[in-house]
């Protein structure tokens, strides 16, 4: 049986049926009044300038017009925030106030640049085909203002979709969306070490003499032998974290077993977002600082106590990660006959935590080997601690 330990949740009272049906209302708000006629606005102001694709040809821009859709912004992205807003449940948590509100403030930030954008081409004179600077934004050394309008007001208009989408979604479709993203994540660190370690193994000369065999002067060697396994092992802890996430998807190949309640309160959506998230920031931030080792040619004892603190880490950010499941997590509807979550929790992650934790393992015995070797280099960084360089 996989042992989580359970730790006393504090959650709010659930909502009244009076307090759903208005925050439902504002959600529906968002997604079919306040945020569609911004992209409405977006490509409107394009047209404006004579920029869209259905701009009516040899057509001068319309300036009135695009100051009329340009005051528009502020009182959508007001209305947007408010909404926003009032469908916020109270929380302790800065951090989930920040995440609730991020949505209304990026989105802001964007359109601000846009508009950047808009002033740079006015004053550019670019409006005009026969001002003298138009000839000179068509040097092929940097992109035409006008195409990072059009760029940028594309990217701007698919993330009012994405939005739109995603204020759809039940709270476990918001968590698979972003469990599927670590996955992606993960999958991008493969290559990166694969081509690491190719390069880390490419045949070195032999030793000019026997004297160089002495254990001082063979450290470097011995180090890159180190820094080459704890690569090779970084690989099998990406890949099993792939695996768990993949375990809590719903895939083309296969379909998780479990779900989500949805009357998850905001700590809880946060709890359960939260533990899984980590890990997989863990398991990244620890590759990254071991390829940039590889990078910098050298490793010296204070890198190699940041990797034995960093790999304690995914162990526990494991435990983190599973804690609220036995509380949140469920058997999907498709399951016939439900077992508890405890049991349906041992069968999925029973071929995961053993592989999982002997990696975690191996990976630390490795980290734990480089101190004893660098402790033995006569070189020293400038801060006074043991260094080698291994390339």
């Amino acid at each position: 049986m996989i042992q989580v330990e359970h730790k006393e949740i504090n959650a709010p009272l659930p909502l009244l049926p009076e307090e759903i049906d208005p925050r439902k209302e504002k959600s529906l708000e968002i997604q079919t009044s306040l945020l569609p006629p911004v992209k409405q606005q977006l490509n409107d102001l394009l047209r404006a300038f004579g920029l869209g694709d259905d701009a009516p040809k040899n057509s001068g821009p319309s300036l009135d017009e695009a100051l009329e859709i340009m005051t528009k912004f502020g009182p959508a992205q007001d209305h947007i925030e408010s909404a926003i807003e009032c469908n916020q449940l109270r929380t302790d948590f800065l951090h989930l106030q920040r995440n609730s509100s991020r949505v209304g403030h990026g989105e802001s930030n964007d359109i601000l640049d846009l508009l950047h954008n808009y002033k740079e081409y006015i004053r550019s004179g670019q409006l005009y085909p026969d001002h003298p600077s138009h000839a000179e934004d068509d040097s092929e050394s940097r992109p035409k203002i006008k195409d990072k309008i059009i760029h940028k007001t594309a990217v701007l208009c698919r993330k009012v979709d994405a939005m739109i989408e995603c204020s759809t979604r039940s709270d476990f479709g918001l968590l698979q969306a972003e469990w599927e993203l670590w996955v992606g994540y993960l999958s991008e660190l493969l290559p990166r070490l694969t081509s690491t370690i190719q390069a880390l193994k490419k045949p070195e000369p032999e030793p000019a003499n026997a004297d160089q065999a002495d254990t001082t002067d063979n450290l470097p060697r011995l180090i890159k032998l180190v820094i080459i396994k704890l690569l090779e092992q970084a690989v099998t802890i990406v890949k099993l974290g792939r695996i768990f996430w993949k375990k809590l998807l719903i895939t083309p190949s296969g379909k998780t077993p479990i779900t989500v309640s949805d009357n998850l309160s905001s700590e809880q959506f946060f709890e359960v977002r939260l533990g899984p998230e980590e890990l997989a920031g863990m398991i990244q931030d620890f590759v990254q600082d071991l390829i940039k080792i590889v990078e910098q040619h050298q490793v010296n004892t204070k890198n190699a106590a940041d990797l034995r603190g960093s790999i304690v880490a995914p162990g526990e950010r494991l435990e983190a990660a599973m804690r609220p499941f036995p509380d949140f997590i469920l058997p999907a509807a498709s399951v016939v006959t439900p077992p508890s979550t405890q049991a349906l929790l041992d069968d999925l992650f029973s071929d995961f935590i053993p592989p999982y934790n002997l990696a975690v393992h191996n990976l630390s015995d490795t980290v734990n080997s480089l101190k004893p070797l660098l402790e033995k280099s006569p070189h020293w960084n400038h801060r006074g601690r043991p260094q080698v360089t291994f390339l």
